[in-house]
């Protein structure tokens, strides 16, 4: 019988570890038996022995062996996976009882635990791995972020937080692939990843915004700088503005404010401005 890791560092009392010693002789001498069972019965299928050659102890429990071994394969098969699943229960059972319950926590939890944690990296916290597991879990904490084993748990998880703001942005520079990374080992690393990809996406996210900043700081530069060319132009001939705008608006009569303002090099709330001075 197996002791289960997290009962390892545990001090075992001497009535359980005597417990736990007679369960394991019991299981090598019922594995020892049966391979003995086993070899009568191959001896007998190939002809070599009959029945009558066992031990009379053994007779029945070959006999049986043997009946087993006549049946159709898939009946056979069935049987064994039932015997298999009796087993396992039974061995739950008495895990159970010995206080050697291993910890597998619901779905629930691995869900809670990755909302906590994406709602600490949308609030630029950042917490680690421990801390958001003792805030989900308790004294939990560190099973929970030792389970190696809950791929298709923290991927579920995952998908009913996808319409958190943290996930949706990760999400925005995740392909697939990454997905599987952050979900193929234990949840600490699962965890320590979501943060690291929230940080990049967040970073990716501010130069965005600087560089859209900075294009349209451009456009307005661009428009000033055409704006004090066209003025200069104008003065250059020894224009007047104001007359320009006559002349435009006489040529073109549907013209925009904004049209007019940048052919004289003036704003078109200047150009408002004068028209309505001069009743326009």
């Amino acid at each position: 019988m197996q002791v289960d890791s997290t009962v390892r560092s545990r001090s075992v009392s001497p009535t359980l570890a005597a417990s736990i010693h007679e369960a394991v002789r019991k299981q090598e001498l019922q594995e020892r038996t049966q391979r003995v069972d086993r070899a009568y019965a191959q001896e007998i299928t190939s002809g070599k022995i009959t029945l009558r050659d066992v031990p009379a102890g053994r007779q029945e429990a070959v006999a049986e062996l043997l009946k087993t071994m006549r049946k159709n394969p898939r009946t056979l098969f069935m049987e064994q996976h039932r015997e298999a699943k009796r087993m396992a229960i039974q061995h739950a059972k008495e895990r159970a009882a010995a206080g050697m319950v291993s910890y597998r926590p619901r779905q629930e939890i691995f869900t809670a635990v990755l909302r906590t944690h994406l709602d600490g990296c949308e609030s630029g916290e950042y917490p680690t791995a421990k801390a958001t597991a003792e805030a989900t879990v308790g004294t939990d904490a560190p099973r929970l972020l030792r389970n190696g084993h809950s791929k298709r748990q923290l991927r579920t998880g995952l998908k009913k937080n996808e319409g958190h703001p943290a996930m949706k942005l990760i999400n925005g520079i995740a392909d697939s692939s990454t997905i599987t990374a952050l979900v193929s080992g234990s949840v600490s690393s699962c965890l320590g990843a979501l943060a690291n990809s929230h940080k990049l996406a967040k970073r990716l996210e501010r130069i965005e915004r600087e560089q859209y900043r900075a294009q349209q700081r451009e456009k307005e530069l661009t428009a000033r700088i055409t704006s004090l060319e066209a003025r200069r132009d104008l003065e250059d001939a020894g224009k007047n503005w104001k007359d320009e705008v006559a002349r435009l608006r006489k040529e073109q009569p549907s013209i925009s404010m904004r049209a007019l303002g940048r052919a004289v090099g003036v704003s078109d709330t200047a150009i408002r401005k004068h028209l309505s001075a001069i009743g326009q």
